[in-house]
């Protein structure tokens, strides 16, 4: 049967594994048998991978599970079997890990709604918390440029950290009741979908109760990071911007482009990514759409470079301090609104209530330099704090922290309460949900953590292994990805990661979420070769190749799949 397949062909045969406990067989195509006893789907017609066409000859196996069980296993970890053939002949036969291919299963993570997304209603709020935080906001030149001309067309601004970007758009949102997307969340294009949906049902009169059930009905049928799930999220936002249009003049605001999640940010070509729903939404009428990114993005946008405040501005935003344009002019430029505010945050913390030419001349000079004089004056407790904050992905995970920083002598309640007394200490640099409040503070502390790693490494370990221990694996693996990547990551951590992502790549699949499943396979891999461990290598190259054609990248997943061959045969 084998030989009778096309010339240079990956020929997959069976799935093995291929039901997981407390799950039966609730649909599988006509060609495919299923034997109960050994668990394993035989396909009557082997699915051929043409190697000179780079296509399969027909659809990918599909097949759907139900729960038998009211609390079924989750753990889900098929193994495809495929052999490849030249010149008509097998010459290899090859097993690797299948972690879910478009399954649809009956239990469901519960849904969190709209968490990027500041509602109309919300953004008064947020711009009250930018107002106590930075005494005022001033409506500078560049504002009033980009209301212009978003009334008439899409805009982009770019320009440099700290410019002032953010806050402008969320003017800009706040007067003409626009929807605030923060791009740099995990979720921000599916919470739109479900924002949007959302609030059309609210308007035709449905109950909240009834909204629920749609929004889980969703969530629970439709794999939504799959390539086939991802367009049918796009077209969910397209439908609903268009009705949204077709009531009143709309207006979509996406704040940190260049900070998007992989699955977003990666192929700019994809029938799947940020840049094709852009493409979907610019030509609907009565829609405009302002993006903001620290690069010129090639959307065909109106492009308006921001890079901060002129000199009367500048004055305008101190005046609280009287300062003279002579002392504005002496401040570095371009003059950045982060700058001004660690200016103020200075003023305030030295108890000055008037700007003299003197003072300008021994304050720092650039961002970096504010940084440095505010990391002098931090304890060490709250040195060590920020430092585990940005290793943690998110939010701060409070438990995990005070249970790395506890000793012997203390509970976990008291050091819970001390870890809440030092984020109170440092909210001038954190946001609402206590994460670190500025990406040029967060890469500054980046930075101190490769310059103390012995001490952070140490802590990172307690971290990560109290991670495991409660069973927070994904938030264990960004982890130790995150340490990795600032090279504080011990053998210790290394070899953890090892154990633990198998059971998270599966439920990565499971979710459909193959970029973030990609990251951590392109992690294992360098681990697995320092090693000296082959057959680790080539079950990861495998298994990015069995991803990249989930991705529709069919070239570089036969080139995966030939490396992982070659790793196989020595």
């Amino acid at each position: 049967m084998l030989g009778e397949k096309c010339n240079g062909a990956i020929i997959i045969t069976t799935i093995e594994n291929a039901v997981p406990e407390g799950f039966k067989i609730f649909w599988i195509p006509e060609d495919y048998k299923y034997n109960v006893h050994t668990n394993t789907l035989y396909l009557d017609q082997p699915l051929a991978f043409d190697i000179m066409t780079l296509k399969f000859d027909r659809n990918f196996p599909d097949y759907i599970l139900e729960a038998v069980e009211e609390k079924p296993k989750t753990t889900y970890n098929p193994i495809i079997v495929f052999v490849i053939t030249r010149e008509s002949k097998p010459i290899a036969k090859a097993k690797f890990k299948l972690f879910k291919k478009n399954l649809i299963l009956t239990i469901t993570s519960p849904v969190t709604l709209f968490s990027p997304i500041i509602e109309v209603d919300d953004l008064a709020i947020h711009l009250e918390n930018l107002k106590k935080k930075e005494k005022q906001i001033i409506e500078t030149e560049k504002t009033k440029e980009v209301e212009k001309n978003i009334r008439s067309e899409h805009v982009h601004i770019w320009g440099p950290p700290g410019a002032g970007k953010t806050t402008l758009l969320v003017q800009i949102a706040s007067k003409l009741k626009g929807i605030f997307i923060d791009m740099s969340t995990k979720n921000s294009i599916i919470d739109l979908a479900l924002y949007l949906l959302a609030k059309t049902l609210k308007k035709s009169g449905e109950t909240t109760e009834t909204i629920k059930k749609t929004i889980e009905n969703i969530t629970k049928n439709v794999d939504l990071k799959t390539v086939r799930g991802a367009r049918t999220l796009l077209s969910l936002i397209r439908a609903q911007i268009y009705e949204l249009a077709k009531q009143t003049q709309t207006y979509l605001i996406f704040d940190a482009m260049d900070q998007l999640p992989e699955e977003l940010e990666e192929g700019k070509k994809d029938t799947t990514s940020f840049y094709t729903l852009i493409k979907l939404l610019k030509d609907i009428p009565n829609l405009k759409i302002l993006t903001s990114s620290r690069r010129r993005e090639g959307l065909g946008f109106k492009t308006i470079y921001i890079e901060g405040f002129t000199e009367e501005e500048a004055q305008k935003y101190l005046k609280e301090y009287n300062p003279t344009l002579d002392t504005i002019k002496m401040l570095p430029h371009p003059i950045l609104p982060i700058y001004l505010h660690y200016f103020k945050k200075h003023l305030k913390d030295q108890k000055i209530t008037e700007i003299s030419l003197d003072m300008i001349g021994n304050l720092p000079k650039t961002v970096e330099e504010w940084h440095e004089t505010f990391w002098t004056n931090f304890t060490e407790k709250q040195k060590i704090l920020l430092m585990l904050m940005a290793v943690l992905p998110g939010p701060p995970n409070i438990e995990a922290i005070a249970h790395t920083l506890k000793n012997k002598e203390e509970t976990e309640i008291e050091k819970i309460k001390e870890v809440y007394k030092t984020l109170e200490e440092l909210k001038d640099f954190l946001k609402e949900d206590k994460t670190i409040f500025h990406p040029l503070f967060q890469e500054y502390v980046e930075e101190k953590i490769k310059q103390q790693a012995p001490l952070i490494k140490h802590y990172t370990e307690k971290l990560v292994e109290y991670l495991h221990k409660n069973n927070e694996i994904e938030e264990e693996i960004e982890t130790i990805i995150k340490a990795i990547q600032l090279k504080i990551a011990t053998h210790k951590i290394k070899n953890q990661l090892l154990k633990t992502y198998p059971q998270t790549i599966e439920l990565l699949y499971i979710k459909g979420q193959y970029n973030k499943l990609l990251k951590i396979l392109k992690h294992t891999l360098p681990i697995h070769k320092e090693l000296g461990n082959k057959l680790g290598m080539a079950s990861d190259l495998g298994n990015m190749g069995l991803v990249l054609m989930d991705l529709g990248k069919p070239r570089e997943a036969l080139e995966k799949f030939e490396q992982a061959y070659e790793i196989d045969k020595e």
